[in-house]
């Protein structure tokens, strides 16, 4: 049953329940970052600040950038993780404004719910994630409450030290992520509640005119 309300309470909804992803389809597919720009700030808090980024390939800054952001700027395949997750307080909410597919594959994404990496994970590791691990300047938990349940943050090549259950949870994406696994066209426009699931993408090749725009929010009902 579609959810009932505005268009914003719609979103919201749909990105408060599994997979806690959304895909929208721009008409006609070449409209500007204004568009997205707008859904994005629609649905989070008021006077939140919007973080915007431009991702391409990009040798000369991939070069500068550290081991994690420099992800933004290759055509490496980027595991599923948690925007941020290194921050106390991981942005409720990511859009990936699709503006160029590549046109010859790869750079396919992938959404995995919390829901789906809990039932994979045993009731041991589930307690020691919710322990503080490192993560670079903070010792925070993989695993804690969020206003609306179970919530995630998790970047394996942000972690300080792996342990028995981030093995764990390695293990378990890597035979998750195929499963999950979709194609953006271009226009498409990808939400995501990033404290409810996580996002990743497969390779592509280092010539390709790909290229997206990464929008992160505060947006209080997805946290």
């Amino acid at each position: 049953m579609r959810p009932a309300g505005t268009p914003r309470d719609v979103l919201l909804a749909l990105l408060a329940t599994p997979p806690y992803a959304v895909v929208l389809r721009a008409d006609p597919p070449d409209r500007g970052r204004e568009w997205s720009q707008a859904i994005v700030r629609a649905l989070g808090d008021a006077d939140a600040r919007l973080s915007f980024t431009r991702v391409h390939v990009d040798p000369v800054s991939a070069a500068r950038e550290g081991a994690v952001t420099r992800y933004s700027r290759t055509a490496d395949a980027m595991p599923l993780h948690t925007d941020a997750a290194f921050s106390r307080c991981p942005a409720g909410l990511i859009g990936f404004h699709m503006i160029a597919a590549s046109p010859c594959g790869g750079g396919v994404s992938s959404v995995v719910p919390i829901d789906t990496v809990l039932a994979m994970l045993s009731p041991a590791h589930q307690d020691e994630l919710r322990q503080p691990t490192g993560f670079g300047r903070h010792h925070l938990p993989g695993l804690f409450a969020g206003a609306t349940g179970p919530s995630i943050r998790y970047y394996a090549a942000q972690l300080d030290c792996p342990t028995p259950a981030t093995r764990a949870l390695d293990d378990a994406l890597a035979m998750l992520e195929p499963a999950h696994r979709f194609r953006l066209l271009d226009g498409d426009l990808l939400l995501v509640a990033n404290r409810k699931a996580l996002h990743g993408r497969t390779g592509f090749a280092p010539d390709s005119p790909r290229r997206m725009l990464r929008y992160r929010i505060a947006c209080g009902p997805l946290e």
